[in-house]
């Protein structure tokens, strides 16, 4: 596709930073103008309570303010950081700015993954198919943390194995290994990429470069405890993975294919089929080794998709076989090269884009573009506020056991004035104990009434769009009235006779 002259092989480098510059650019607007996928559930609200907690105090709680049922257990907030930067926004620049700078990441994530696909194929056409059909979160969560160091880990560690960058930039991984310790659990992640690295350096008689990669493992280990749990950070990211009752929320689940997500979960069914059917060469054993791996715990586990699609797309890239729609996307590839090159000062041009994106970091959440991008503000979420105003006025201090998925709201609009029995929080906050009474009750297992007196229940708050017929269970049942139906939750009120 390029000419092998060196002048044009660095104008090239310049139309490859301009095209993923126009990745991130696009990607950004489009994630801020389109946030909807960014609210699929409510770990937003609690999140953004959390570090409005935190921000008043001035100080990590150390045991939940909101709950009646968590008493003293320690409240770990592993992702302390990222809740305080997002509650600062929030204030600053309201729903808006959060959405922008979330939309920002997201860019960031899917440029990365388009760098590392057209580094390995040199092919255009297949990085861009790769890269579209990836399954990233679209979800406002400290995850797009995780998700952003794992693609920044893989491009750099690739970019470092086969000499196209100095070693010496792997000194910046226990930096960022610091900072995302303090956001998301999955800096776990981390020390083993680079410890995986490092052990194919070793297996290629690289001894040098394995030296290099295994004290920067060693050094991102180190970095873990640079949190304000030390060492018992793990024990709080293990119980979160295996807490009781992870069926609750489905991103725990095992992975389950659904038709009308097809596209979302192609790379789940592409991988296994192209990769073994084109073999690509081209990559080293421990790249191939981590996506296999990914894959085994993608089926297992539903919350690994993204990272997954983070590490297998390169190989996905170089496995698509494609035949004259190659042929074709490569010519369209090499008129738009030509055409650059003859008529543009690449150089240039690269600059300004790169300058533009800079730019977008402080001009896409402020104000004046949230006056022509259409956003949710705290009203959206106020869905409980006649079920709130209806037991603040009638049952101001009755325990209320309230449904899972109504916990965020509750968090969010009352912040402890309405204590709630659990909420998507989950393992950092509630005993096992607790999780697993909750799961008694919805399941109605034997046993179930009695978890009403064990916690002093007066009320239970339902999603009216409830599936386990828990409505149902109350509605004739002795002893229990149902007093108000709100437009999400029913409540019912315990009688006694």
């Amino acid at each position: 596709m390029l000419p092998n002259s060196a002048p044009a092989i660095s104008a090239y480098r310049h139309i490859l930073a301009f095209s993923v510059c126009v990745i991130f650019i696009a990607c950004a607007l489009y994630y801020t103008v389109f946030n909807f996928a960014m609210f699929g559930d409510t770990d937003p609200l609690w999140h953004i309570a959390t570090g409005d907690l935190i921000r008043s105090q001035h100080a990590i709680p150390q045991h939940d303010p909101w709950s009646f049922t968590a008493g003293d257990y320690p409240w770990f907030v592993i992702s302390w950081a990222w809740e305080v930067a997002f509650s600062y926004l929030h204030e600053q620049l309201g729903w808006y700015g959060v959405i922008a700078v979330n939309a920002m990441i997201i860019a960031s994530i899917i440029a990365l993954i388009y760098l590392n696909c057209i580094m390995h194929s040199h092919d255009f056409f297949a990085s861009i198919i790769t890269t579209a059909i990836a399954a990233i979160s679209c979800l406002l969560r400290p995850l797009q943390v995780t998700d952003l160091m794992v693609a920044i880990w893989m491009l750099l560690l690739s970019a470092v194995m086969r000499g196209k960058c100095s070693v010496f930039w792997v000194a910046l991984l226990p930096v960022l290994e610091v900072i995302w310790v303090n956001m998301h659990g999955g800096c776990l992640i981390g020390p083993f990429l680079l410890g995986a690295f490092a052990l194919q350096a070793f297996y290629d008689h690289r001894y040098a470069l394995g030296r290099h990669l295994l004290l920067a493992a060693i050094m991102c280990a180190g970095a873990l405890l640079c949190n304000p749990y030390g060492i018992y950070y793990f024990d709080v990211a293990w119980r979160s993975s295996t807490f009781p009752g992870t069926e609750i929320t489905k991103d725990w689940r095992p992975f389950v294919m659904s038709m009308g997500n097809f596209i979302v979960y192609f790379n789940v069914v592409a991988f296994p089929i192209l990769v073994l059917m084109r073999r690509p060469s081209t990559f080293f054993a421990c790249e191939r080794y981590l996506a296999w791996l990914w894959f085994i715990l993608t089926l297992l586990t539903f919350r690994h998709i993204t990272i997954f699609a983070i590490i297998s797309a390169p190989l996905i890239a170089c496995s698509i076989p494609l035949t004259e729609t190659r042929h074709a996307g490569v010519g369209l590839a090499q008129t738009i090269v030509t055409t650059m090159l003859r008529y543009c000062n690449c150089r240039v041009l690269s600059f300004s884009a790169v300058a533009i994106c800079i730019s977008m970091w402080f001009w896409l959440p402020g104000p004046m573009m949230a006056r022509y991008i259409k956003h949710p503000d705290d009203s959206s979420f106020a869905i409980l506020s006649p079920e709130i105003a209806f037991l603040k006025e009638h049952y101001p201090k009755a325990h209320i056991l309230n449904d899972f998925v109504l916990g965020g709201f509750l968090v969010y609009q009352t912040r402890g004035d309405i204590p709630v029995f659990i909420d998507p929080r989950a393992a950092p906050v509630y005993p096992a104990s607790v999780l697993k009474d909750y799961l008694r009750f919805i399941r109605a297992e034997p046993g179930w009434e009695d978890i009403l007196d064990r916690y002093d229940i007066q009320g239970v708050m339902l999603h009216n769009d409830r599936d386990y017929s828990l409505l149902d269970r109350f509605k004739d049942r002795q002893g229990w009235k149902k007093v108000f139906t709100g437009p999400r939750a029913t409540i019912f009120i315990r009688v006694h006779t």
